[in-house]
């Protein structure tokens, strides 16, 4: 009789703990369902738009070749580069074909208005055969102005470099960034500032890698030209992000354990700027330059080089 008792408790006991076990795991998938799953209410911010679509894929080609961008997010703008540098709303709207005729590295981001920013999504198309213009000094658009000086007429592009590397696990918003001119500046046939003078810029934006595959980021601004000790204000804001890791089912970098779940995640790459990396700035129209006997003087400078 006793044992039987003893074994009738064990059979409750056991119903019990089965009870309780079906309702936790219940309980748990309805919140990982919730967690997953995109309601109506959630609207049209709840998820990052896709990456843009390219049309043709990264390859050599020994022709020019015509680029389209799309994405299928609804509302969803795309933007892109063509410099190296990370696609923001400030860049090149995608507003039809792009023809490349030499080899071109394109990166671009399908932005939702007042929502979120998807991937960068790149590709690379080398074109060998295609001939590279040799670097020529860079003639600015100048008017000549009162009293000698010289302003500019449109905006001119300036080259630069920067001199050393930025990387986004060490840099600081803050930190002032050295760049050099890339090539000669000048006006006409005279010479206004020599390849190498310096430039200044900062750092106004840093995010490191993170969970989730989240790359690293650097955003920067460059602030002046220092021409014969004359600081001439440039113009340009831009970002460099670090890439995305795709997620493998299999693999991981890391793995936290959380109520019986194991829950992994990957690091995207840090971003980094090597030193050399070219940067076009611009200096603003109407913005004075040094005087025509200071630019005199330069050239005198220069022809002693």
């Amino acid at each position: 009789m006793a044992s039987s008792r003893t074994t009738a408790r064990i059979g409750t006991l056991l119903s019990v703990l089965l009870l309780a076990l079906l309702s936790t795991t219940a309980t748990l998938r309805a919140q990982m369902a919730g967690f997953f799953t995109v309601t109506p209410e959630d609207g049209p911010c709840s998820l990052p738009p896709a990456a843009p679509h390219f049309s043709i894929k990264s390859g050599i080609y020994s022709a020019p070749v015509e680029l389209r961008l799309t994405d299928r997010s609804r509302g969803a703008i795309v933007f892109y580069t063509t410099d190296g540098w990370t696609p923001t709303s400030n860049s090149t709207r995608y507003l039809g074909p792009i023809s490349i005729d030499k080899t071109t590295t394109v990166e671009a981001i399908a932005l939702v208005p007042n929502c979120s920013i998807s991937r960068v999504a790149t590709a690379t198309f080398a074109l060998p055969s295609a001939t590279q213009p040799a670097p020529e000094a860079k003639l600015l658009p100048v008017l000549p102005g009162a009293n000698g000086a010289l302003a500019l007429r449109t905006d001119a592009q300036i080259p630069l470099v920067f001199t050393s590397s930025i990387d986004s696990r060490t840099a600081q918003v803050g930190d002032s960034i050295a760049l050099t001119l890339a090539e000669d500046l000048k006006i006409g046939d005279t010479l206004l500032a020599s390849k190498g003078t310096p430039a200044t810029g900062k750092v106004i934006q840093v995010d490191r890698s993170g969970a989730g595959d989240a790359p690293g980021e650097i955003q920067f601004e460059v602030d002046s030209l220092n021409v014969n000790g004359t600081k001439i204000p440039l113009h340009a804001v831009d970002a460099l992000a670090g890439k995305y890791v795709a997620r493998a089912s299999t693999t991981a970098f890391g793995a936290a354990t959380t109520a019986g779940l194991s829950l992994l995640f990957e690091h995207g790459k840090d971003a980094r700027i090597p030193a050399g990396a070219p940067l076009t700035a611009t200096m603003a129209a109407g913005t004075v330059l040094p005087t025509s006997e200071n630019v005199a003087s330069t050239k005198a400078d220069s022809g002693t080089r």
